[in-house]
């Protein structure tokens, strides 16, 4: 009686009632016992004297009690431990006097009575609220208590805190195993349809601490919890779609029609609340790549593709990374882009700027990972992605740039839409975002123009709107990358031709290549080889390259370096592979298209060496690659001097390197141009002291009548040239004389 009086309960405790009331309770009757358990229940009630109650051991006295079997007295010992519970400074006395203890088996005794059960889950509920102590509340065995309480129990209020206690404690990742060994994730996939929109919320919550941690995730998976998760977002639409138009409640809706508008708008925020939390596990969840397959066939696409839909932008920035994480193969990438009216949206948003600029950079995310696939391309055009590319790439944020010249290289894979980029002035946008210091941003912009350039009707377009200038500048200046510089070969190998070769050589083309050809990569110095070639086809091409020593040197470094390369290999060396990039998931790039010429022997990427050793394949590739690009050289060489006579050291000693190689077309125009050069005496020394004509003497046991004739042709003026001068003015003309005495001597 006198523990009723608010004003005594201080003096009590002051006195030592809690340590008689421990020893009354020993061995006592029930009735004495229960009088005991009310006593620390109104003791506990006034919150001035809970600390000090716990210091004079009331845990350990309502330990004692919690082992009776009267429901009176649980009931009692339960509010007394969650009333010292609201005290932060009782949780260790709670703990390590055996106070969970109590609170657990009160908890297994009686898990349906409502009396009983809301106290003890309140207890459970503000213990786990406290970071410092929830390791020891899962030791002390509480998961099972709570999993009592979730599975036996129909109390609202009880299920409430126990599902609240839960995800406290699940936001620690040593309770997860005896969670999931528990089957706690099969009675929360039961609870998150229950009638109640709290309970429901905190079905999702406890989803969502589950799903934060990477071992948890394949449990997820594999109960089969998608499928709730999408069930529960598809029947919380329709429950938000009703109450937004003031329609009657559902049946099954735990709540009355008539509620008021402050009830209808907690139940709304609640539902939203909810659906982020759905969106949030399905984006940890979608990262369990073993599991994919499972969850597509749950349904984890569709919800993520109507949750799009909402106006919640936490909501979409998680299904937009969940469907980037999605996007891992062709069939869920058709699953997703065939759900136009999601696309649609999405591209409206960023058009209609009812987006902040972070929603655009998740939107510009799930655009690159859906343009990786070819099924995709077309269909992104046609929704109208272009429009929206131009205005992300005008955003400050780096990240989102490199995603759009992502999309930019990935679409241009598609010779379909080549039109469209251009219509849009792509190209442009391209050449501005190349202005960067990030290897992966030039290498995509290498990429779309190389792919853009595979179209020969769009290379003035290209070359009007500084598509040549930035692939000059990615290649010289910009790009450290030797993938890279290879790519941008490969484009001004397909931009080469009647159009461009004006603004491609007076633009510095031949600059660039001088530069490249003294890297010693072969697919480059191939290339290099090739381009080269190309050019001297044409006047302003092959004029350009002997109006400076420095574009003929680009011959010699080409040629000297594929000897060096055929050394190599011969000698058994290893060849180091070029540096490239390694692209991610979230950036995946389409190899470039390569524009294939014939007169070119251009091959159609780069060899993938995946070993530090050559196979032999490989090796004999190589080698095949590297003896045409000296045969390419050479006749370079060969255009120079039948077009220009022009004579240098270094192409003498290519020219008489080639008249040794086993190809007949090559050796007979390089003794065209020795012929060419003969009629002049001052190169008869040079072409000696090479011994080029030796060589072809030493050889000339060929049958090839075309080289029999260019031979007889160079030997006699050779033979001229070089006799000492006679004393007589014309030889001839005393041969012809003497021939007229002696008609013999003539024939």
């Amino acid at each position: 009686n006198l523990s009723d009086l608010r004003s005594v309960r201080p003096r009590l405790i002051e006195e030592g009632t809690v340590n008689v009331l421990s020893q009354l309770s020993r061995g006592a009757e029930t009735r004495t016992r229960r009088i005991c358990a009310v006593i620390l229940q109104n003791l506990s009630a006034s919150k001035i004297c809970r600390i000090e109650m716990a210091t004079k051991s009331g845990v350990t006295v309502a330990y004692s009690l919690s082992a009776d079997q009267d429901p009176i007295i649980l009931r009692a010992i339960g509010l007394t431990i969650s009333r010292l519970s609201s005290e932060a400074s009782n949780c260790n006395r709670i703990i390590y006097e055996n106070g969970i203890t109590a609170l657990c088996n009160i908890a297994v005794k009686y898990p349906t009575i409502p009396g009983i059960t809301q106290p003890i889950a309140v207890a459970f509920q503000l213990l786990a609220g406290r970071s410092q102590v929830r390791q020891n509340i899962i030791q002390e065995g509480s998961i099972t208590a709570i999993a009592s309480l979730l599975r036996l129990s129909n109390d609202l209020l009880t299920l409430q805190n126990s599902l609240l206690s839960l995800c406290y404690l699940l936001t620690e990742n040593d309770s997860h195993l005896p969670i999931v060994q528990q089957g706690l994730i099969i009675t929360l996939m039961n609870l998150m349809n229950h009638n109640d929109y709290i309970i429901r919320d905190l079905c999702a919550l406890a989803f969502y601490n589950l799903s934060c941690f990477e071992e948890s995730r394949k449990h997820i998976v594999n109960s089969g919890a998608i499928a709730t998760i999408t069930n529960l977002n598809k029947k919380i639409s329709n429950i938000s779609d009703s109450e937004s138009t003031n329609d009657d409640l559902p049946n099954n809706q735990s709540l009355s029609p008539t509620r008021n508008q402050s009830e209808i708008s907690n139940s709304l925020s609640t539902i939203l609340l909810t659906k982020r939390r759905c969106a949030a596990t399905l984006c940890y969840v979608s990262t369990y790549e073993i599991g994919l397959t499972r969850m597509v066939n749950d349904g984890i696409i569709q919800c993520l593709l109507s949750l799009l839909l909402t106006n919640d932008i936490s909501i979409v920035h998680y299904s937009c990374v969940a469907l980037c994480y999605l996007c891992c193969n062709e069939d869920n990438c058709s699953i997703i882009i065939k759900s136009s009216n999601t696309i649609l949206k999405l591209i409206s948003d960023v058009l209609d700027k009812s987006c902040d600029d972070m929603t655009k950079q998740y939107i510009c995310a799930l655009l690159s990972c859906l343009s990786y696939y070819d099924i995709s391309k077309y269909l992104l055009v046609e929704y109208g992605i272009l429009k929206i590319l131009s205005i992300l790439s005008n955003m400050s944020n780096n990240v989102t740039k490199q995603r759009c010249l992502v999309i930019y290289a990935n679409l241009s894979c598609n010779i379909d839409v080549h039109n469209h980029m251009i219509d849009h002035n792509v190209v442009k946008i391209i050449s501005e975002l190349s202005e960067s210091y990030q290897e992966i941003n030039y290498i995509c912009c290498t990429k779309a123009l190389c792919n853009l350039s595979y179209n020969q009707s769009l290379h003035s377009s290209i070359a009007k709107d500084g598509g040549i200038y930035a692939l000059l500048m990615i290649s010289m200046v910009h790009s450290v990358d030797k993938h890279t510089k290879y790519l941008c070969l490969i484009a001004f190998l397909n931009l080469l031709d009647d159009v461009t070769i004006i603004q491609l050589v007076q633009d510095g083309l031949l600059s660039v290549i001088n530069s490249l050809s003294k890297i010693l990569d072969y697919k480059i110095i191939y290339l290099c080889g090739i381009l080269v070639n190309q050019i001297s086809r044409y006047d302003i091409g092959s004029q350009a390259m002997i109006d400076k020593h420095a574009n003929i040197s680009a011959l010699y470094h080409i040629y000297e370096n594929s000897v060096v390369i055929l050394d190599n290999l011969t000698n058994g060396h290893v060849l180091q592979r070029s540096d490239s990039l390694s692209s991610d998931k979230s950036n995946q790039l389409i190899n470039p298209i390569t524009n294939q010429r014939t007169n070119n022997h251009l091959v159609n990427h780069t060899i993938d060496l995946s070993n530090d050793s050559l196979d032999e394949s490989t090796i004999n590739e190589i080698k095949s690659q590297m003896y045409q690009t000296k045969i390419l050289i050479s006749r370079t060489c060969n255009n120079l001097i039948l077009k220009h006579q022009i004579m240098d050291n270094g192409m003498i000693n290519i020219l008489t390197n080639s008249l040794l190689l086993n190809n007949i077309e090559t050796t007979i125009q390089s003794l065209q141009s020795i012929y060419n050069l003969c009629t002049n005496s001052n190169n008869l020394v040079k072409l000696a002291s090479y011994g080029a004509v030796d060589k072809q003497v030493d050889k000339s046991t060929s049958n090839d009548s075309e080289k029999s004739i260019y031979l007889t042709g160079i030997l006699p003026m050779t033979l001229v040239n070089m006799l000492p001068k006679a004393p007589i003015d014309d030889p001839y003309d005393e041969f012809e004389n003497e021939g007229n005495s002696n008609s013999n001597s003539k024939q």
